[in-house]
């Protein structure tokens, strides 16, 4: 099976591969369980793909929006309006209608006034979280979410332990831990335990798991990530985030790093972006 958005590549979480997964990854952190589908007045085949690859199918006609009480999709977050938007068949076309909601609603790229028609593989995005329309998921089997999969930085229910191997720096044990609760977490490297806002616990977190899933590329180029796809992916406390937010919580955690005086340290390239200083391989757990 490949990925049902670009159709070339093999996916790595849910249905969507890394790179379309990517393009919905949005600044403001949301739980898979804030999320879901209420039961719907007639079923259909279309669905909304979220971040971590659900197929969340919807009905007709489907309400959008924090209103946990009307049929359709719910995202339980104080961005999404009560009502965002509709979204249903008229006379065999998908039309998504946008209901003066707060933060407004786009499809590729372009801000909704009232309606449009909506194609399969659409982008559509209601405030910051993005989704993929597509018109038939009976052609896809049920997923679940792999909550320690690449780059999904998002509440853990477990601990994650990563080993470093690379010159010059000997093995070294990396485990993160995060409350489900959010609002930051705790790494622990070769047992010296260090505290992390939120934004620095997931850049660390992003960081070590594209090095680990990026082993095939050559040495000089493995791992980075360009700071622009960092600013999708991080919770930065900034009303206007940029590269120079970016460059200023890489500084953060290389200084809370060095506090703790482990031996891990992050390394910036110019055209190439920040990765850790270190190729890690994922342990697996018992």
């Amino acid at each position: 099976m490949t990925c049902p958005i670009c159709r070339n590549n093999e996916p790595t979480a849910g249905l969507l591969c890394e790179g379309c997964r990517d393009e919905l990854c949005g600044p403001v952190q949301i739980a898979p369980e804030q999320i879901t589908v209420q039961g719907s007045s007639a079923v259909s085949t279309a669905a909304l793909i979220d971040v971590w690859g659900r197929p969340n199918r919807i009905g007709h006609p489907a309400s959008i929006g924090r209103n946990i009480d009307t049929d359709g999709l719910s995202i339980l977050h104080g961005s999404v309006s009560r009502r965002h938007a509709t979204l249903g068949l008229e006379g065999g076309i998908w039309k998504l209608r946008e209901l003066g909601s707060v933060n407004g609603t786009i499809v590729n790229g372009q801000l909704v006034g009232d309606v449009v028609t909506l194609r399969d593989g659409d982008h559509v995005q209601f405030g910051p979280f993005g989704f993929y329309f597509i018109e038939d998921a009976t052609r896809f089997p049920p997923t679940r979410i792999a909550r320690s999969s690449s780059t999904t930085i998002r509440p853990y229910d477990r601990a994650q332990t990563l080993d470093l191997h690379a010159d010059p720096l000997p093995s070294a044990s990396f485990v993160f831990r995060q409350p489900t609760g959010g609002g930051g977490g705790l790494v622990e490297i070769d047992g010296i335990q260090v505290q992390l806002t939120l934004a620095q616990f997931e850049l660390l977190s992003i960081l070590a798991e594209r090095m680990a899933s990026d082993e095939k590329s050559p040495l000089e180029t493995r791992g980075f990530i360009d700071a622009s796809m960092l600013l999708r992916c991080l919770s930065l406390d900034s009303n206007e985030p940029s590269e120079d937010s970016v460059r200023h919580l890489v500084q953060r955690v290389r200084r809370a790093l060095a506090k703790a005086n482990v031996r891990v340290t992050l390394e910036s390239k110019h055209r190439l972006g920040y990765r850790l200083g270190a190729v890690p391989r994922i342990k697996r757990q018992p």
